[in-house]
């Protein structure tokens, strides 16, 4: 049975790679987007930074067949 010390390490070490993937997956979106459409305005800068892994891997997904910047973050 794992101590306390090692269950906090564990934990430690998972959060440390969920964030890892966060800011990973933001950075590709954020470049996805200014490649396809030019520029990453303001509010999808906030909208992407506020975003769950999840969110963003499915704003990734929305690349393909968005029509701007502000759809691909389900923005109107």
């Amino acid at each position: 049975m794992p101590t306390l010390a090692q269950k906090w390490i564990d934990q430690g070490i998972e959060q440390g790679i969920e964030q890892g993937t966060l800011g990973s997956q933001a950075r590709t979106l954020r470049s996805l987007i200014h490649r396809r459409f030019g520029s990453v305005p303001a509010a999808v800068k906030q909208r992407i930074a506020a975003s769950t892994v999840n969110e963003l891997s499915s704003y990734i997904d929305n690349i393909f067949d968005a029509k701007s910047a502000k759809a691909v973050v389900g923005i109107s």
